[in-house]
């Protein structure tokens, strides 16, 4: 027997040694001790031939066949005669326990080979040890041999033949530890482990853990969210039932019908407890620094115990798609050369930007394929591709662990996503990025005057008669400085996060309403776009004091824009127009579409505007300056004067930096409207040619097929096929299916829209999946299934894994996100629903159904 101190990875395995840490870093853990792996090792050589004999003769494709081998191999173990001193030794080490009259007695499975063992990053093996509750004294030795004879369960067996791992080469340590009266019980992940979303979901029920992992009981499932203050969501269950000691027998546990004094319809877990086990849930994946499954216990007294904490197992991680913060730019459908052109800028962006804070060569070369892949072309639509883009942001996420929180609200995502992988960067890469972005807070006036001063020596301009090579060379050039610059329009705004974040929390430091930073901010410097509006404004004074201004502006917006150009009077409006154009001319509408021209190629478009503003009510600047600046001095005159002058300092900067912000933005359209004069030229040389049938056709080829026409580079010189073959697939798009956010695992589209069919539950496994009904009540009746079933159940346990690994996806009445369905599910890529009332009355055997196990619909297609 090995006690707490003497308890090692190696001679007890992963769960018992995770146990032993939590307790020595004061976590509530029972007392227990430990019979090392070695005993097991000793027993199994005198029967390896028997079992190895026995394992030879299984037919892996029957259910049948791989049940017998597991109870011949279970009663090899069965019959071992334990020895008087190993007995004495447990005997000896239990009478430290001479209060306890009932135990818990768990196994786990070791392998020399860490990663294939029990409660490993990568096999949890949940639900396939075995595990014994209220167990007296008198009878702990059999369940030691029910515990070695675990690991050739048929599950455990069907487990490791899936996953290609040795059916021998194992070892079994078991656990004895103190029995925890539950009251209730919690099963807890700190990451949504269907999706990866990063928040803590706990399922509860009454009574014993084993009702919850087994799926007997009914359960209640909190979701929140792990950013600090996340809100609470919760699906209550009509609780009925409960897993308790069987004070019948004296021993062993049974499930009874939830007592009277519990309302079954009121939540398990009080607001407060929610919040403390979440708590506790960040505070254990500090330690062990990855996401954690545990599972846990309140007793009558409400004290809380961890009972287990396991890695949650990190499997293919479903990629995360969202177009909130893009849609301002590329709203609806957008074409391939859109597309095509947003990428390279984005990589070109946002490499510069990691240059510029320290990034070093191999840093770089080991995110390249994240950084190019940012962005994502989905059904027509322009995504992030919110993996690739944390991945290429790790660093910086690193560095200041607050960003990713402010990240994500800056670019609107509507969930977090967990960042899988390390997240602690090394100290001088750390420094580094901190270093870069104070000095930007210091130096953004001095930085931003050097980036316009290199702005403003570029050559942007396309002439029509040049050559094609010429107009691509130029265009090069351009973008050759631009990879070496543009890079100051990310870091600059990350430092204008991180001020923005310390005006935030002086502000709720001061007790200050939540809207000061708004009132405060009112006042802001000119920015290019309000230098936008000012001028057209202007335009509009102009119309408004000239009466044949007014008439010709009641004509539609060609016939407006031909008598400015052609009647003279009126050319130096004309001029003025132009001037505006000139130095604005690429803000609009949906700017930075390619295929959407811009003012200065449809000046008529700019036309309306200026009706617009025309029929506007005119509104005094000064009069809201003046109220803004009132309401400003208010806030700063009613702090002390330290506290005033630090806010205002900050505030100050932040104004500044909100200025670069916006100037620089549009830039970003000067480049994009640019590369619309460059495509246009491109074109029009194309269909000259004849290898576009119209010079609008270009939009449906990608940047490096047009500049590879000219260049010989090209993989194909048949355009109007591939054009062809493009617009129609564009045509077939629909603008208004397009969602704001989804997942894919696989290339598979899975929805997370909130479902509401009537017939649907949770979803714990992503995917779509269409099928036939198969409602099986006892697995041990049904040897095989077709290969499109659709299995539907009352719930499930481990031995169920015969039949759920063929089936094509699977329905729950019970169950929860963390069960073994559920992680069963996630395990072998089935798309699952749980928590399905009545699921098993209300479908039949031999309807065709498709299930989402993202949202949890189910959808019955043919009865």
């Amino acid at each position: 027997m090995i006690l707490l101190e003497d308890m090692q990875d190696k001679n007890v395995g992963g769960k018992f040694y995770k146990q032993k840490v939590l307790k020595e870093n004061g976590f509530n853990v029972p007392e227990f001790v430990c019979l090392a792996k070695e005993k097991y090792d000793l027993v199994f050589s005198g029967i390896k031939e028997l079992v190895e004999s026995e394992i030879d003769m299984i037919d892996f494709s029957r259910s049948s066949s791989i049940a017998a081998a597991s109870r011949n191999i279970t009663g090899l173990f069965l019959a071992h005669e334990m020895s008087s001193e190993l007995k004495c030794s447990i005997e000896c080490q239990l009478a430290a326990f001479s209060e306890v009259n009932h135990f818990a007695i768990r196994s786990s499975m070791v392998a020399e080979d860490s990663s294939v063992s029990e409660d490993s990053q990568c096999h949890a093996f949940a639900g396939m040890s075995e595990t014994f509750l209220y167990v007296d004294r008198a009878t702990i030795t059999s369940y030691i041999k029910r515990c070695w004879a675990s690991g050739f369960s048929s599950e455990a067996l069907i487990y490791r033949k899936q996953h290609d791992i040795n059916l021998t080469a194992f070892s079994i340590s078991v656990g004895i530890q103190r029995m925890v009266p539950a009251q209730r019980s919690f099963v807890m992940f700190t990451v949504d482990p269907s999706n990866y979303q990063d928040r803590t979901i706990i399922a509860a029920g009454y009574g014993l853990g084993e009702g919850i992992v087994q799926e007997k009981v009914e359960v209640d499932h909190f979701f929140i969210d792990n950013e600090d203050g996340g809100g609470v969501t919760s699906e209550v269950k009509n609780k009925r039932s409960r897993m308790v000691f069987d004070s019948n027998k004296r021993s062993g546990i049974v499930l009874q019908p939830l007592a009277s004094e519990w309302d079954g319809q009121s939540p398990v877990l009080s607001e407060y407890e929610i919040k403390v086990l979440k708590r506790l849930g960040q505070r254990i994946e500090n330690l062990f620094g990855c996401p954690q499954d545990i599972e846990g216990a309140f007793d009558d007294n409400g004290e809380i115990y961890i009972l287990q904490s396991r890695p949650v197992n990190m499997e293919q991680q479903a990629v995360f798609w969202s177009n909130y913060n893009l849609t301002e730019n590329y709203p609806g459908l957008s074409t391939p050369l859109t597309f095509s052109f947003s990428q390279k800028f984005y990589t070109a962006l946002l490499t510069d930007a990691y240059v510029k804070l320290g990034a070093t060569r191999s840093s770089l070369e080991s995110k390249k394929h994240f950084i190019d892949n940012v962005l994502g072309y989905l059904g027509g639509g322009i995504y992030y591709n919110i993996n690739n883009f944390m991945e290429s942001h790790r660093d910086i996420f690193s560095a200041l662990p607050f960003m990713k929180q402010q990240w994500e609200r800056r670019i609107a995502l509507p969930t977090s996503i967990y960042l899988k992988g390390a997240r602690n960067g090394n100290f001088f890469s750390n420094s580094k990025i901190r270093l870069n972005l104070i000095c930007n807070m210091f130096q953004f006036r001095r930085r931003n005057a050097d980036f316009f001063r290199w702005w403003h020596t570029t050559r942007r301009s396309v002439d029509l008669n040049e050559s094609p090579l010429t107009t691509i060379e130029n265009f090069n050039v351009f973008y050759s400085q631009l990879r070496q610059h543009w890079g100051w329009t990310v870091t600059s705004g990350l430092s204008l996060v991180c001020l923005q974040h310390i005006a935030t929390r002086l502000i709720d430091q001061y007790k200050l309403p939540v809207s000061t930073l708004n009132t405060l901010l009112g006042d802001s410097e000119d920015i290019t776009s309000a230098n936008v509006i000012k001028s057209s404004m202007a335009l509009a004074d102009e119309i408004r004091s000239d009466k044949e201004l007014i008439e010709v502006f009641e004509a539609e917006d060609y016939e407006v824009w031909r008598r400015l150009n052609e009647e003279t009077k009126y050319f130096g409006f004309l001029q003025k127009i132009q001037l505006h154009l000139d130095c604005f001319g690429a803000r609009g509408l949906q700017e930075l579409k390619l295929e959407n021209p811009s003012y200065r190629f449809a000046p008529e478009k700019f036309i309306k505007n200026i009706k617009l503003l025309l029929a506007s009510q005119q509104r005094s600047e000064s009069d809201e300056r003046d109220r803004q600046k009132a309401a400003i001095i208010q806030i700063y005159t009613g702090l002390p004067v330290m506290k005033r002058l630090l806010l205002q300092y900050v505030v100050d900067r932040l104004k500044g930096l909100i200025t670069v912000r916006e100037d620089t933005r549009y830039l970003r359209s000067e480049v994009f409207d640019y590369a619309k004069h460059v495509f246009y030229k491109l074109a029009r040389d194309m269909q000259q040619d004849g290898a576009l049938q119209d010079w609008s056709d270009v939009f449906y080829l990608a940047q490096d097929e047009v500049f590879g026409y000219f260049s010989n580079t090209a993989l194909t010189q048949n355009n109007l096929a591939l054009i062809d073959v493009r617009r129609q697939e564009f045509n077939a798009w629909d603008a208004q299916a397009l969602e704001s956010s989804f997942f894919t695992k696989d290339g598979e589209f899975i929805s997370n829209k909130k479902s509401n069919s009537p017939l649907s539950g949770l979803g714990s496994s992503s995917g779509i999946a269409r099928g036939r009904v198969k409602v099986v009540t006892d697995p041990q009746t049904v040897d095989s299934i077709p290969p499109d079933t659709i299995l539907v159940a009352r719930e499930t346990d481990p031995g169920w894994l015969f039949l759920m690994i063929n089936a094509k996806g699977m329905i729950v009445e019970k169950g929860s996100l963390l069960s073994h369905t559920a992680i069963t599910g996630r395990k072998f890529g089935i798309p699952t629903v749980i928590g399905v009332d009545n699921c098993t009355q209300r479908l039949k055997d031999g309807q065709e159904v498709e299930i989402n196990g993202s949202t949890g619909e189910i959808r019955v297609i043919m009865d």
